[in-house]
């Protein structure tokens, strides 16, 4: 696709608007490092002919190895802020610079967002898999910036307390078995002691089992409050539960509630897939829009991007049991939902009501993954159903022919973006409101691109 007219001649008004958009542009191409220079085009191409009413901020980052290079917690929220600082000088924090450098060497390509923040991340490992490819670049970005304009980060907190509240009385239903089973026992040893005592035997041994219970699940009471940590409040506070459990007995219920967290990580991991199919469609349509070749996103999906919801999903999964989103079909032919279902299926709750203790599953039925767990993941296609997803929707052509002409025409004017380069995070804010290429990114007018004096008149 071109942005061009017919056999690629500009008319000689569409001339001059390109000429008075150059003049902006090469103002931002002065002060923006070229990799960022890059994602800004790319990215204010698309914010613009889709006509998305938001500022969104765009910043390339190295990669950093948290755990590797820092010994950091790779979830912790000083690996995530480490991950989100500008290249680092060596002189200013060896470590970090290190960091950088040796994963910007090794590290995985990468995109992502976030959207409560409306920015955009592409790692420099990427862009070195995105060489030569402005239309994989485009599909890159504008996948990204479908996250943002759905609020996917929004819907990813709402369903993360949903599960937690969920898995946290599933986790306390665990406690409460081991908790039945240890006072099955303990009765059972006081009936016993007083069988002994009545015929007049010894009741030593009956006596020192309940000691030694007691001492048990004494000592175990800092491990359960540690191991508690670790989870989130409403999971902490079930698993909490376990204080007063014997070292056995508090074995048996993490046995069962290990299987509860597992069930919480797919659910969760399906629901973040149905979000990335969402921004998959959802962003090949921008890309038409912008003027980019949609087919390019086949391969890009298919060769370059990491599904890491889908490496979880493939890891928890117990073995014989196969994800339901991935297509079954040779050719991968897909026939599941269309963007519009989609899009409705992602705001909808996927978790199933608690049942009452007296539905609850058989004693040895605990290990395998709940049904509606496994329907979570059914919607969500991944493999060669997401490429072939992506490719029967660019099938639709008269669609797109008609995004990319109202692509063209928004870029038609001689208005552009506003844009506000913050040198010391290294990152472009692409601005919501337009102004004229002159004026564009003026430092004499500050962060906001005001200028106070000509608005208030003095």
């Amino acid at each position: 696709m071109s942005l061009l007219g017919v056999n690629g001649v500009l008319p000689a008004d569409a001339q001059t608007v390109k000429d008075k958009r150059a003049a902006a542009y090469k103002s931002a191409k002065s002060v923006m490092p070229p990799d960022l220079y890059l994602v800004y085009r790319v990215a204010d191409r698309v914010i613009t002919t889709n006509d998305i009413k938001r500022p969104i901020r765009v910043a390339v980052r190295n990669n950093v190895d948290c755990a590797g290079i820092l010994g950091l917690d790779p979830n912790s929220a000083k690996c995530q802020s480490v991950q989100m600082l500008p290249k680092i000088d060596k002189a200013t924090n060896f470590d970090i610079w290190a960091a950088q450098v040796v994963g910007t060497m090794s590290g995985d390509a990468n995109a992502f967002a976030l959207s409560n923040a409306g920015t955009l991340f592409l790692n420099t490992a990427m862009l070195k898999e995105l060489t030569g490819k402005i239309d994989q670049v485009a599909c890159v970005v504008a996948h990204e910036i479908a996250h943002i304009t759905q609020n996917h980060g929004e819907e990813k907190r709402k369903k993360q307390i949903e599960l937690d509240q969920k898995t946290s009385v599933h986790v306390s239903r665990s406690v409460s078995k081991a908790r039945g089973a240890q006072n099955a026992y303990v009765t059972g040893m006081a009936i016993l002691g007083g069988i002994n005592a009545g015929l007049g035997n010894s009741t030593y041994s009956t006596d020192m089992a309940l000691n030694n219970l007691q001492i048990s699940a004494m000592l175990t009471r800092p491990q359960v409050a540690k191991l508690a940590l670790n989870y989130t409040p409403n999971i902490s506070d079930s698993i909490n539960e376990m204080q007063g459990l014997a070292a056995n007995f508090a074995e048996q219920a993490w046995n069962r509630i290990q299987y509860n967290l597992r069930d919480h990580a797919i659910e969760f991991a399906g629901f973040s897939r149905k979000l990335e199919y969402e921004a998959d469609l959802l962003g090949v349509e921008y890309v038409a829009a912008a003027g980019f070749n949609p087919r390019e996103c086949i391969k890009l999906w298919t060769e370059t991007m990491n599904h890491n919801e889908s490496k979880l999903i493939k890891r928890l999964l117990p073995e014989g049991v196969e994800d339901p989103g991935i297509s079954r079909s040779k050719d991968g032919a897909y026939s599941g939902m269309t963007l519009e279902e989609i899009r409705r299926a992602a705001m909808q709750s996927t978790v199933a009501a608690a049942k009452d203790e007296k539905d609850e599953k058989k004693e040895d039925d605990y290990k395998k993954v709940p049904e509606d767990v496994l329907a979570s993941l059914k919607s969500h296609p991944d493999g060669k159903s997401r490429a072939a997803a992506i490719r029967e929707h660019i099938l639709q052509k008269s669609k797109l022919s008609r995004l990319e002409r109202q692509g063209l025409s928004r870029m038609n004017t001689i208005f552009v973006r506003n844009w506000s380069y913050d040198e010391d995070s290294d990152s472009v804010v692409i601005s919501d409101s337009f102004t004229r290429p002159e004026k564009a990114g003026s430092k004499d007018a500050g962060i906001t691109g005001i200028d106070v004096d000509a608005s208030l008149g003095f």
